[in-house]
């Protein structure tokens, strides 16, 4: 097991990095955190979830035995390229990214003393910012931890044991490949699909009318458009062949519903709650 008296930074504290700072607190382990934003950090004082005095984002890295990355993708590279001479000799760095396929070969090429391990955590809010992190949001999730063939024994311990200290439910392993295409359905159309839905009708007292079941399935359209606009299009090799299978699937139910096909649709509606009752066994 990862011990107490090391030291966890956190690039990055918004909802996720700030969710790890507080799990990993309150297992007592010593969290401190860099985000360019200083009144996230200064949230993360007041809540007690980092360590953070006066250091200065240099001494904060030098001292760092386990780097966690939680900031935008398309940075990851260009941060572990600006920082990597103030690494620690076999530092360990993961992240918790929901693409793989554009980075992580670029980092692990990039380190030579350490070792980079990529996981994604299958959990989130539809809320951002470090004031709406939560530990408890790891407790019935699953996590992806996706090594490759650089990766050593050592990191892969790392990366059970960090997931054992997050309390997750399952842990899985997954190729890269895998990842993506995986994440691009259960995670990336979903949220897509929740969007489209969210913007295809306009109605002024929508507020009032609407159920629990439209709440339920346009609760992630409430989105950071920074993270996911940059999630669809680093990832859109595995999203777009599934964009074009959901709507060959809708296109399927709409003739069945224009030709009153009952029992077409019957049939679809079978096949959509089998697959839906295995989530339960």
């Amino acid at each position: 097991m990862i011990s107490k008296n090391k030291n966890f930074l956190i690039v990055g504290l918004g909802l996720m990095g700030g969710s790890y700072a507080e799990r990993l607190s309150e297992n007592s382990y010593k969290v401190f955190a860099l985000d360019v934003n200083k009144e996230s950090i200064e949230i993360g004082k007041k809540r007690k979830i980092i360590l953070n005095k006066d250091e200065s984002d240099e001494e904060l890295i030098k001292n760092a035995d386990y780097i966690i990355l939680a900031i935008l993708p398309s940075i990851c590279h260009s941060w572990v390229k600006e920082h990597k001479h103030l690494f620690k000799k076999e530092m360990i760095m993961t992240d918790m990214m929901g693409v793989k396929s554009f980075f992580v070969d670029d980092i692990q090429n990039e380190l030579e003393d350490n070792e980079f391990i990529s996981m994604h955590p299958m959990t989130g809010k539809e809320l951002s910012g470090v004031s709406y992190s939560s530990s408890n949001i790891f407790n019935s999730s699953n996590m992806l931890i996706v090594p490759t063939m650089k990766n050593t024994p050592r990191g892969k311990e790392f990366a059970y044991d960090l997931a054992k200290i997050l309390n997750v439910k399952n842990v899985k392993e997954v190729s890269i490949e895998e990842h993506d295409k995986v994440v691009g359905y259960v995670s990336h159309l979903s949220h897509v699909i929740s969007v489209v839905l969210m913007n295809c009708f306009e109605a002024k007292s929508i507020k009032e009318i609407a159920g629990t079941s439209f709440k339920d399935i346009t609760r992630i359209a409430n989105i950071n458009e920074n993270i996911w606009s940059e999630l669809f299009l680093e990832n859109k090799k595995e999203l777009i062949p599934l964009i074009d299978s959901f709507k060959s699937s809708l296109e399927e139910i709409e003739k069945a519903i224009s030709e009153d096909d009952k029992e077409k649709i019957k049939e679809i509606l079978k096949q959509s709650r089998i697959k839906r009752q295995s989530f339960n066994e």
